[in-house]
């Protein structure tokens, strides 16, 4: 008689348990969860080895309203042994890495500081990785490619398709 017991009450106990999961607790907004299906990441190599990481929320989907002229993105990347800024055409001053969407460079790039208005969407706000948003012209095809590269780091292609439900 001993056993049954113990042993219904164990199933209560964990029955009880089986209905929540590890993302029971988590209260994302409408803007995380499209930002959390939105980021993509990519290795940064040099001479095949990998120094960083890169990663990229596009915009347009997670805000549609505000972000929809052009293309938008939040770049953060974290290189382990330069500190190296992107290439930004506006401006005179050499910078070491370049951007490109669909082989296209950048229409207008501003640097973030880690806690920024975007820092939600991440949820990563390191004082060592450096922060951007990024806007390109507006492409006309649904597949956009975005690498991040120069002359010695390179990332892989990082894709988003345009225009999904």
């Amino acid at each position: 008689m001993k056993f049954p017991t113990i042993l219904l009450t164990s199933l209560l106990f964990l029955s009880g348990c089986s209905q929540q999961n590890a993302f029971t607790k988590f209260e994302l907004s409408q803007e995380q969860e499209a930002a959390m299906a939105s980021v993509q990441s990519s290795k940064i190599a040099y001479n095949d080895k990998v120094t960083g990481v890169v990663s990229v929320i596009y915009l347009n989907e997670v805000y549609p309203t505000s972000y929809n002229k052009e293309e938008y993105f939040l770049l953060y990347f974290y290189l382990k042994e330069e500190q190296k800024e992107i290439f930004d055409p506006t401006i005179l001053e050499h910078r070491d890495l370049q951007l490109m969407l669909n082989e296209d460079k950048p229409l207008k790039i501003k640097q973030l500081s880690h806690n920024n208005r975007f820092s939600h969407l991440s949820g990563t706000q390191s004082k060592w990785s450096r922060y951007y948003l990024v806007a390109f012209q507006e492409q006309s095809e649904n597949t956009l490619s975005l690498v991040l590269k120069n002359g010695e780091y390179s990332s892989q292609n990082i894709v988003f398709r345009k225009n999904e439900e």
